[in-house]
């Protein structure tokens, strides 16, 4: 994964702690999310469907899956890449 490989490049070019790739990672994965709800949007038009009972079980599991990755990277800053 690029993240891992910039972090075996290390100094000067790229930083070897784990924890400076999480802002991007984060970004680009709700930049895509995005992109894909307004996808979704466009394609059925009118006929879209977001319940509103969704929404908070939604959040909850994004805010876990955030708690998981960050420390997905934390290990792999601390582990050796074998």
């Amino acid at each position: 994964d690029p993240p891992t490989y910039l972090q075996q490049i290390g100094p000067p070019e790229h930083s070897a702690d784990s924890m400076d790739y999480v802002i991007s990672h984060f970004s680009g994965v709700l930049l895509a999310s995005l992109a894909y709800f307004l996808a979704y949007c466009l394609a059925r038009g009118r006929k879209r469907f977001h319940g509103r009972e969704v929404v908070l079980p939604g959040l909850v599991s994004g805010i876990l899956w955030g708690i998981a990755q960050v420390g997905w990277f934390k290990a792999n800053g601390i582990l050796s890449y074998v």
